[in-house]
This record gives C-alpha cells, sequence and structure tokens, in this order.
C-alpha cells in the first residue's frame, strides 16, 4: 500500500489524532502529559517532539514511529474507525474482515486461584484486514489480549487491548511482547539478559525491572503490533 500523505510531523500527529477520534485534551492525557500544551505545540510544528514523545504518540494513535517522523512508511498510516470490532455472536465477517482470537486468564477449576493463559473461547475481536496487512502480520499469527492494571501506563492504560503476532516471538531487545508467565498474562517490554535470563520492564516508573528465567514458567507468546486505547 503506497502512502501519499505530506506534510510536516505536526500535520501527521493532527492526522492520527482525528482518525482516532481524538481531542488534543484526550490525547494528552493518554498520553500522560500534564495539559494539551505539548500536543498543540506539536501539531503547529512550533516543538519538535523528543524521540519518547514519538515512541509514546504512535503506541496511543496505533501507528508507526517512523510514519510520524516521515510520513514514508504507508504501512503505518492512521486507521479509520470501524477497522476493529467485538465480535457479535452469528455474524459473519465481511469480506475485508477476519476473527482474531482472544486470549485470556482462564482457571482451571472453581475457586482454586489457579489460571493458565488460553483462548477466550467465542470471544474473538474482529479486525479489518488493513490492520494485518499493514502490520506484515498474516491472519492466522494474529491474537488479542486485554491489559490489566496500570503497569504499562502512559503507553496503554487499564483495559485497553493489543494485538499480538504469535509468529514473533524471538526477542528484540526494547521490543513489546505479551508473555505467559506462570499462568497470568502479561504485557512487558522485554530485554534479554546473559545466562538464558529475561528483563521485564514496566512503563510505569512506579514498577521496578523483573528478571526471569526462560522456561521456568515462563513463555513469550508473541509481539505487540497494534493497541486500541481505553480511558476510564
Amino acid at each position: 500500500m503506497t502512502d501519499t500523505t505530506k506534510g510536516s510531523i505536526g500535520e501527521r500527529i493532527a492526522q492520527a489524532r482525528k482518525a482516532k477520534g481524538m481531542t488534543q485534551p484526550q490525547l494528552a492525557k493518554a498520553c500522560g502529559w500534564d495539559s494539551q500544551g505539548r500536543v498543540s505545540n506539536y501539531e503547529r510544528d512550533k516543538r519538535e517532539p523528543k524521540s519518547n514523545d514519538v515512541r509514546i504518540l504512535a503506541s496511543v494513535l496505533g501507528v508507526s514511529e517512523s510514519w510520524l517522523w516521515t510520513g514514508a512508511d504507508g504501512a503505518a498510516t492512521p486507521l479509520k474507525s470501524g477497522t476493529v470490532r467485538e465480535w457479535v455472536d452469528g455474524e459473519a465477517p465481511e469480506d475485508d474482515e477476519v476473527d482474531v482470537p482472544f486470549f485470556g486468564e482462564v482457571e482451571l477449576s472453581a475457586g482454586s486461584g489457579t489460571t493458565v493463559v488460553a483462548e477466550v473461547s467465542k470471544a474473538p475481536i474482529r479486525f479489518h484486514r488493513q490492520i494485518l496487512r499493514s502490520a506484515d502480520v498474516t491472519p492466522s499469527a494474529a491474537a488479542c489480549c486485554r491489559i490489566s492494571g496500570d503497569s504499562m501506563e502512559p503507553i496503554l492504560p487499564n483495559g485497553a487491548t493489543v494485538g499480538i503476532n504469535t509468529h514473533q516471538t524471538a526477542i528484540v531487545d526494547g521490543k513489546m511482547y505479551a508473555v505467559d508467565h506462570g499462568g497470568l498474562l502479561r504485557v512487558k517490554i522485554l530485554q534479554r539478559l546473559p545466562g538464558g535470563k529475561v528483563l521485564l520492564r514496566s512503563a510505569n516508573p512506579s514498577y521496578g525491572d523483573e528478571e526471569v528465567e526462560v522456561g521456568d514458567g515462563f513463555r513469550v507468546l508473541g509481539r505487540v503490533f497494534w493497541s486500541s486505547a481505553v480511558w476510564h
């Protein structure tokens, strides 16, 4: 898909924000910023955003950092509303849609408190195929899960849904993944460590880093390629 987007980084931020249906104050809040002033300055090109702010904006707006910086990445053109929706029982997908399985924590037996990460039956998410094509994700490799808690704020708030590519389980340092950690479904920024260990990092500075050993009740489910934001 060829991207015909022109203009400045500020214009692309504004375009992506409007495609998300967000106001400047809503975008500022989603990014964890105190006021809309930063968003306004960026959109009017009065200030060039720092790389960390571009990373946050890309995650919140559902576009790539490279598209925000250059406008040249056609795969990351902002997606219009209606590209992702919940599955309705008995409703067949449209030709340009695909049902993506939804993963969650499932209790092994009533009241046991022990959980496993598994596909939640009859609860898929319906994706527009454009999202998968733009992220270079084959439909059979796509899955979704939901963020629980505030450890990934301001990038991913509690209740946000993320799309994961289950074919990408090899860890690239600094990228975000969904993992099964002893039956807990978690989304974290991962970094490889010597000795077969992995560092789990949260976006929220209130949460410390964690070290785990690969194979010790820990497995990577897939790399995050898409996210929504649901604010309460």
